[in-house]
């Protein structure tokens, strides 16, 4: 099963087989569905144990439950879709970090200087060893790493990935009798929790580009409908009666889309979707200097 997560999917859904049976069915046939489709994607939630099936719209979520319910003979349990927002920082923070304890009579000893900065340029988040070998020698480089992937899995902010952070490893310090990778793994963990909690977290949306073919007397009907999405208009293009109608918007407003078009254009309208980009989510609507404003449902389908 594909375990990747990638940022073209913007939308997930959990489902779980009604039987043990169907556990083998439902992967072997969610591999069938990934190698019709590339866009759709999966992985296992590792709190939850549940199959994440992701897409880039709802239509296509959609679509491929009923294939699995319908054409594979599936008894699922399907949960609500969601979009997949990702947190962020927005300023470099340095972290001078020192792990020391007494564990079991031995001695544990790890000292890591670590800088993280914002990475526009990389939508996941890149480590990189700037360290002298004399200062953290490379045998504890990789636990370093380790240790940042760790924290990054876990969603340690508001239950939301992670990225677009460019990781360095600066310098440390280690002593020869003392220091082992499992004392930088730990070192790497706590410094890479409170670089992100002074990184100054922000949450960020996924904004989808979606073109909209409808018939010249529904375009105001469209647009208007569009603004109340926060959605902005591109491009406008007629041929002949029909115009088509380009714009970026959030895809968490983009639920429900679909029956809205039909009964804007009197079933005649036709809209496609794709990922565009993320971008932070606007203060109105959510506040990252306050945790209670990061609830766990945002964008959840109702």
């Amino acid at each position: 099963m594909p375990h990747s997560i990638s940022d073209t999917w913007v939308m997930e859904i959990p489902i779980d087989p009604k039987s043990r049976e169907g556990q083998k069915k439902m992967f072997a046939a969610i591999g069938v569905l990934i190698a019709e489709d590339a866009s759709l994607g999966s992985h296992t939630d590792h709190e939850s144990g549940q199959t994440i099936l992701m897409g880039v719209g709802e239509d296509q979520l959609d679509v491929a439950i009923t294939r699995l319910t319908e054409e594979f003979d599936i008894d699922l349990n399907v949960g609500a879709p969601t979009v997949r927002y990702r947190e962020t920082i927005s300023r470099e923070v340095e972290i001078n970090y020192t792990h020391r304890r007494r564990s079991r009579g031995e001695k544990e000893f790890a000292f890591v200087r670590l800088i993280l900065s914002p990475d526009e340029s990389d939508a996941g988040c890149r480590f990189e060893n700037q360290a002298d070998t004399s200062e953290v020698p490379e045998a504890f480089v990789s636990a370093v790493e380790a240790g940042i992937h760790s924290v990054l899995r876990s969603r340690p902010l508001a239950g939301f990935p992670v990225a677009g952070i460019r990781i360095k490893l600066i310098g440390g310090a280690f002593d020869p009798t003392e220091s082992s990778t499992d004392s930088f793994e730990i070192a790497a963990r706590c410094a890479m929790r409170e670089g992100l909690r002074r990184g100054g977290r922000k949450l960020q949306e996924p904004i989808a580009r979606v073109e909209i073919v409808a018939s010249a007397d529904c375009t105001q009907r469209v647009i208007g409908d569009l603004f109340t999405r926060r959605g902005v208009v591109q491009a406008e293009k007629m041929l002949g009666a029909k115009n088509t109608i380009s714009a970026l918007v959030p895809v968490s407003t983009m639920f429900g889309y679909t029956s809205t078009l039909l009964s804007a254009t009197s079933g005649r309208g036709q809209f496609t979707m794709v990922f565009s980009h993320y971008q932070d989510v606007p203060p109105p609507i959510i506040d990252p200097d306050n945790p209670d404003t990061f609830p766990s449902d945002i964008g959840m389908h109702a």
